[in-house]
């Protein structure tokens, strides 16, 4: 019965949603709920194969749903400062990989809804990511899986408040309105060519009075285009605040 049950299960399937403002989306629940049961079958499977052993090791498999929870991060205080706690927020943080920040905003924030941008998926050989010789660009699609079902389970507890957009960065800002969003959040690809994409489609998603900012600015890596990226973008037209854990933030 459990082998029919598991064969049966489907694994591949998209999370790619459209936007819905301040609710999270029917795609993304349905999803997470297929998550939770996958994960409670593996559990379960694992517990009978190993004839009733508590202390098999699944700890670190994805269907693992017992993922601790992160330490504040110095980039989501740097966050927090700028936002109003008392109002409701609407924000995107493109390059999530495994929730760690998002988790932390969440929890410190009653009244915020984000979107999480990233396609969990391999970078092309080749491409200006790889060329940064950033460490999360050469990680291959079965990683980015284990990743995305990590931050499924680890933002367990504010379903409702979030949505996955499983797509490219700049397909993804084509489901916002301009000037719609409190805040957006650059954490993705660090090469010259990726910032300054994300720059581009992204800027003009802002609402005025609200700000555009991201990670890993005047990072040590020469190879990095963070700092390039944003200084070519902005010129001398806005300023360039810089915060703690190499962040930085530009008023709209």
């Amino acid at each position: 019965m459990l082998c029919r049950n598991l064969g049966k299960l489907k694994l591949d399937e998209p999370v790619g949603v459209k936007y819905l403002p301040h609710a999270f989306n029917t795609v993304g629940a349905q999803q997470m709920e297929r998550h939770n049961k996958l994960g409670r079958f593996m559990k379960a499977f694992i517990y009978h194969y190993t004839g009733g052993n508590k202390h098999a090791r699944t700890e670190n498999t994805w269907w693992n749903v017992s993922h601790p929870k992160p330490k504040r991060t110095h980039r989501a205080s740097a966050i927090l400062k700028r936002l109003d706690l008392t109002k409701l927020v609407v924000g995107v943080e493109i390059g999530v990989l495994r929730g760690n920040n998002v988790y932390y905003l969440l929890s410190q924030h009653p009244q915020m809804h984000l979107n999480l941008v990233d396609l969990w998926a391999a970078h092309p050989v080749g491409g200006s990511y790889r060329k940064s010789k950033d460490g999360n660009a050469y990680w291959e699609n079965d990683d980015f899986k284990m990743m995305l079902h990590e931050t499924l389970d680890r933002l367990e507890e504010f379903y409702g408040r979030f949505s996955i957009v499983q797509k490219p960065s700049i397909s993804a800002s084509g489901a916002f309105q301009d000037a719609s969003l409190d805040f957006v959040f650059i954490d993705a690809n660090h090469s010259f060519e990726g910032v300054t994409s994300d720059l581009v489609h992204w800027w003009d998603k802002v609402k005025p009075g609200g700000w555009i900012g991201g990670h890993d600015y005047a990072h040590s890596k020469s190879s990095w285009g963070v700092k390039k990226a944003v200084d070519s973008f902005f010129h001398s037209l806005r300023k360039v605040e810089r915060d703690v854990d190499l962040t930085w933030f530009v008023t709209r």
